[in-house]
């Protein structure tokens, strides 16, 4: 019996949810079903349909806050005073931010699937090589000092 009590609480929970969003619940007598199976089958049919309901404004709630989230990730990286710039493990820039792009006199985006090694300066290269390959192979943080080369050919630490 608790069960049942338990159920019809979380039904009537159900029901006062859909009235306060002013969604219209449809009663087995307003459908003329007679059985009391059909009528079984009508209300776990419609507390489906508001838990589907309520599962969809959390998933909305949690899209809304990735989104915030997405949004203040971007505003730290593009907006960043320093040029940043994610490499694949084969040395593939895969993500690089608007400062970057600028001070290599790139438009936004240029950097993408652009080996890094092209932009390092070539008397630097080995630098770079060395440092990339212990990175790969360690977790320790790395760090170097690399002379870049602007689109334009001029050079810069």
């Amino acid at each position: 019996m608790t069960g049942e009590k338990n159920q019809f609480s979380i039904a009537a929970e159900l029901y006062k949810q859909a009235e306060d969003r002013g969604i219209r619940l449809y009663s087995p007598q307003d459908l003329s079903l007679e059985s009391d199976e059909a009528r079984c089958l009508f209300r776990g049919m419609q507390n489906r349909i508001l838990d589907l309901e309520k599962q969809n404004e959390e998933l909305l709630q949690a899209l809304s806050a990735l989104e915030e989230g997405h949004s203040h990730y971007y505003e730290l990286y593009d907006g960043a005073p320093v040029g940043y710039c994610a490499i694949s493990g084969d040395g593939v820039v895969v993500e690089a931010n608007l400062t970057a792009a600028s001070m290599l006199g790139m438009a936004e985006g240029m950097l993408i699937n652009v080996s890094f090694a092209r932009l390092v300066l070539p008397a630097d290269r080995d630098i770079f090589t060395h440092y990339h390959k212990f990175l790969e192979q360690s977790d320790a943080p790395q760090s170097c000092e690399l002379r870049l080369r602007r689109t334009n050919g001029d050079v810069f630490w």
